[in-house]
């Protein structure tokens, strides 16, 4: 059996410390020169707040944030739209989902099902071969 990882919870201290951190965080780009690129304020900021965080690591950590937060927006936006078309999150999900799944993936997620269906109605089929004869 797999064994869980124990859930990790912040003291107060450390929340604390991590509410300051994050107010700095939103004053420094509230006020940050109109000049300097999101991006760059991010790789700043990284250095700044992780200790021993290298310029060339942050940069990596902060491409990858703002890359997230554009996939957050466009997905977002696309909802938004779909919502507009009159489709619900549900559905607009259900087709984001499916449009990541190669159809090779399909096949082979459908002969999976299968061979579990086939399992269990053998087992099904077995138990009650065992119960009929049970009974007698």
């Amino acid at each position: 059996m797999e064994q869980t990882k124990p859930i990790e919870f912040m003291t107060e201290t450390e929340a604390s410390a991590y509410k300051d951190m994050l107010k700095h965080c939103i004053d420094s780009y509230a006020g940050k020169d109109a000049g300097v690129s999101d991006r760059e304020w991010l790789i700043k900021t990284l250095v700044a707040e992780i200790s021993g965080l290298s310029e060339s690591k942050a940069t990596i950590k902060a491409d990858g944030i703002l890359s997230t937060l554009g996939t957050i927006a466009a997905n977002l936006s696309e909802m938004e739209r779909a919502a507009k078309e009159g489709k619900s999150k549900e559905a607009w999900l259900a087709e984001k989902l499916m449009a990541d799944v190669s159809p090779d993936q399909m096949q082979e997620q459908g002969e999976k099902l299968s061979m579990l269906e086939s399992a269990l109605y053998e087992k099904n089929m077995e138990m009650s071969r065992t119960m009929g004869s049970a009974v007698q």
